[in-house]
């Protein structure tokens, strides 16, 4: 059965215009991106809509189709061939499940160290099966979201600060790049370290600290060791130019998406800086 606004919203499409019978006509508009997953590969997330009737009944769409594209790259298009009920004088929530990751939308869209807001539109046109025939109404609606890029976190040097028979107060720099092109904060950071094949030092640093975008910032980790605890074997190792350190630690980032948890190990030779 036909609704009976669709003959008066296709008399007005075609007898006046779409200017004039743009007040009758369903809108649409982007309302939000709802994340179901995230992780630093990428992100499940349903892009929602709101289509908006600004009639007092309740209208049947006869179908739906849209397209999804990042920064005018296509990436997502499907159909809604049954359509669905546009509610009276309010909206409906439409929302298009995608997931994508995020190293793969950089390639496609191009983007370089910084740029991390990727720009979407998303365009289509939902259409009412009318006594004068199909009426399809176009729209195109455009925003944007943060993509988090990984942070790279490397071992940069080990400053031997003091060593005596009992002991030795070193400090390990740590090199964060972040490639984000919003500033990153690291919290809660548990980390331990080896040296030389033996477990010496381990701790909790509540906030790091925080890297800008699109730079490097060395963080210093402060540490004191005792040789009654480690053995003379690292107080050999420690009078040499050179030793092998193994660092692993997990850590929360404070990303534009809200916290994402970070693992990282690294183990490689470090000069001692004295």
């Amino acid at each position: 059965m036909k609704h009976p606004l669709l003959l008066p919203l296709a008399l007005f499409s075609t007898l006046l215009g779409c200017e004039q019978a743009e007040p009758f006509l369903p809108t649409v508009t982007f309302n939000r991106m709802d994340v179901q997953s995230l992780d630093w590969e990428g992100v499940a997330a349903d892009f929602v809509f709101n289509i908006h009737n600004p009639n007092p009944v309740a209208v049947q769409a006869a179908r739906f189709d849209y397209a999804l594209a990042f920064e005018g790259v296509g990436f997502l298009d499907g159909d809604a061939p049954d359509g669905w009920l546009l509610e009276a004088s309010g909206s409906s929530e439409l929302a298009l499940p995608a997931h994508f990751g995020f190293q793969t939308l950089y390639d496609m869209v191009q983007a370089v160290r910084g740029e991390d807001d990727i720009d979407f539109n998303l365009d289509g046109s939902f259409g009412f099966d009318t006594p004068l025939g199909p009426l399809d109404l176009p729209f195109a609606e455009a925003g944007d979201f943060p993509a988090p890029r990984r942070p790279t976190l490397e071992l940069d040097r080990l400053v031997l600060d003091s060593l005596t028979f009992s002991g030795a107060d070193l400090t390990l720099d740590i090199l964060v790049d972040n490639d984000h092109g919003a500033n990153l904060r690291f919290l809660d950071l548990e980390w331990d370290l080896d040296l030389a094949g033996l477990s010496v030092a381990g701790a909790s640093i509540a906030d790091l600290g925080q890297v800008e975008g699109a730079s490097q910032q060395v963080f210093s980790v402060p540490m004191s060791l005792d040789f009654l605890e480690t053995g003379l074997a690292l107080y050999q190792a420690l009078t040499k130019r050179s030793i092998d350190a193994s660092f692993s630690a997990s850590v929360q980032v404070d990303t534009p998406f809200g916290m994402l948890p970070l693992d990282w190990s690294r183990s490689r030779s470090l000069n001692l800086v004295r």
